[in-house]
Formats: C-alpha cells, sequence, structure tokens
C-alpha cells in the first residue's frame, strides 16, 4: 500500500509515464512469469530443483548461479587477511634463486 502511496505522490510531482515506458511496462508484465524446464514452468529454480533431486534445495545454489554464503565469508576473509600489493592484488613473494 505504501508503495501505490508513493507512487501517486511522484505521479502527481514529477508526472505520469510516457507512454513508451508504458507500453514497455505492458510488454514485462505479460511475459510469462517462471521458468521452463523439460517442457514443464515452474514458479522458482527451487522447484525445479526439488523435482529433480526430491529433496529442498536453494535453486541459485543448485544451478551454481550464486556462491553458498559460506564460500562468501572465506573469500572475504581470505581478501581481508592478504597484504595488497598494487591494484589491490596480494603481495607476491619474492624468491631467491642460489645458483
Amino acid at each position: 500500500m505504501s508503495r501505490r502511496i508513493a507512487w501517486r505522490i511522484q505521479s502527481l510531482a514529477e508526472g505520469d509515464l510516457s507512454e513508451r515506458a508504458r507500453r514497455r511496462a505492458d510488454v514485462l508484465v505479460a511475459r510469462d512469469d517462471g521458468f521452463e524446464y523439460d517442457g514443464e514452468v515452474f514458479r522458482s529454480l527451487s522447484a525445479i530443483a526439488k523435482m529433480i533431486t526430491g529433496s529442498h534445495w536453494n535453486g541459485l545454489l543448485f544451478f551454481k548461479i550464486a556462491k553458498p554464503k559460506a564460500a562468501k565469508v572465506v573469500d572475504a576473509a581470505k581478501r581481508k587477511n592478504a597484504p595488497a600489493g598494487r591494484n589491490g592484488e596480494p603481495k607476491r613473494r619474492r624468491e631467491t634463486v642460489n645458483a
């Protein structure tokens, strides 16, 4: 409800959508919602993952669209603890070779 009120206040203050924007919005809204898999339309990627595996899965993780949260935390910790060199990259250690 608050979004509709905010939209109305904004449209009164700044004007409504152009005709072109309205047509584009109609096209976007008219699309079929969901994801098609094996000839069926599913509401979510999680529903597809459940149909495939028989158990509940996060669809983004199952289809490897997103990293697991634990992996994100580990990546962030590695970046935080790594000594920064040029361009924010970790410093490379120099090794000497005895010839």
